[in-house]
């Protein structure tokens, strides 16, 4: 059996387009018995055609498929768009970078809902394949545009990409938890605002404006205890100022925002800035300096970097 990805009868069974598009049932009928009777000769009851090995059940799939003309019109369509073709099959970008997807919302409703399933699928694949790369290139590319589904279905095209990143949601929230309790906090707090993952989060369209939200809130939540357990302020502020770089909604933004101004009535802003600026101008990570990590820290974080 096939999988259950996206299948062309066309392309696999090599019936050209031109020839069987208007295909009679009774012609449809013939080819499927041909193919059948080369499937009783076969020697382990599979027929092996363009990289597929097909059972009976497929046939009998297939030409289903073929002998319904609303089936067969849609097969044609996407024959006929073979940058759309090798994106449904695969996942490649040919699809995006040519353009074409600014035209897919322009097919027929039924055609669009009928894809769905198998173009979100892909989708999900690729947008999961350039978070993972760090690719914000590949991901504006993705993200461009807004795909023309309806929500559950856009559900399914994300669904790898916001898996992962409600999973950061919650790290942030078990680390905040850990330094509420009282371990001390690490430059690598910065790990979890860094500047690509802010552009990324950015990047992505409304259907992550909650998850958003749900990371701006954890960083807040983080930076209260940074200050209240350890008194770190600075590192407070940073963590801040990370999560104001996000499209955030307004109530979001306006509680980070009342948060930092009343750390700058402690740490005054302009100090706070000509001391971000010093740290920058040494070389030096204002994140370890920030979390206390102190000069042997500092000093084998320079050693990596140089390495690196």
């Amino acid at each position: 059996m096939m999988s259950m990805g996206y299948k062309n009868p066309f392309t696999i069974l090599g019936m050209s387009v031109a020839k069987w598009a208007d295909a009679s049932p009774e012609q449809l009928r013939r080819k499927k018995k041909e193919f059948l009777a080369a499937l009783d000769m076969s020697h382990d009851a599979f027929l092996h055609l363009n990289e597929y090995s097909l059972g009976k059940q497929d046939l009998y799939d297939m030409f289903d498929e073929l002998e319904s003309e609303q089936l067969r019109n849609f097969h044609v369509l996407v024959a006929q768009q073979p940058r759309l073709h090798t994106f449904l099959i695969n996942s490649r970008l040919d699809y995006f970078y040519d353009g074409d997807i600014s035209s897919f919302s322009s097919y027929p409703k039924e055609f669009i809902e009928w894809i769905s399933p198998w173009f979100a699928e892909s989708y999900n694949v690729r947008l999961l394949h350039a978070y993972r790369q760090r690719d914000l290139d590949e991901l504006s590319i993705l993200t461009v545009h807004s795909l023309p589904f309806d929500i559950a279905v856009q559900a399914q095209a994300y669904r790898d990409t916001y898996q992962l990143l409600d999973e950061h949601r919650q790290s942030i929230q078990v680390i905040n938890d850990q330094i509420s309790a009282g371990a001390p906090p690490q430059g690598e707090l910065y790990e979890l605002s860094e500047d690509w993952l802010i552009s990324a989060l950015n990047l992505l369209p409304p259907y992550f404006s909650q998850l958003r939200d749900g990371i701006g809130e954890a960083l807040e939540q983080l930076a209260v205890s940074v200050y209240r357990r350890h008194q770190r302020g600075k590192l407070s502020l940073l963590i801040i100022r990370q999560a104001l770089k996000l499209s955030l909604s307004p109530s979001v933004s306006l509680s980070l925002r009342q948060l930092q101004a009343s750390l700058f009535r402690m740490y005054p802003e302009e100090e706070w800035k000509s001391w971000l600026n010093d740290q920058r101008g040494e070389g030096i990570n204002p994140w370890l300096v920030a979390a206390g990590v102190g000069a042997l820290g500092i000093a084998v974080w320079l050693v990596s970097k140089w390495r690196g």
